[in-house]
């Protein structure tokens, strides 16, 4: 199994559990963790503007 997925079989209550399979089924399952690396900073209107100056 994935890692960070739910496990169903570990869901002892019964209406926990389908409402897990409700929401998995119409939502999907999506990782704890997509990035691992920060964004990149905006670039400032001056990096903009120097950066069109270049092209």
């Amino acid at each position: 199994m994935l890692t960070g997925a739910v496990d169903l079989d570990a869901v002892k209550n019964d209406v926990e559990r389908k409402a897990l399979e409700g929401m998995i089924n119409n939502f999907g399952q999506t990782p704890c963790q997509l990035l691992r690396d920060p964004h990149p900073r905006r670039l400032t209107f001056d990096d903009l503007l120097a950066k069109a100056m270049q092209n």
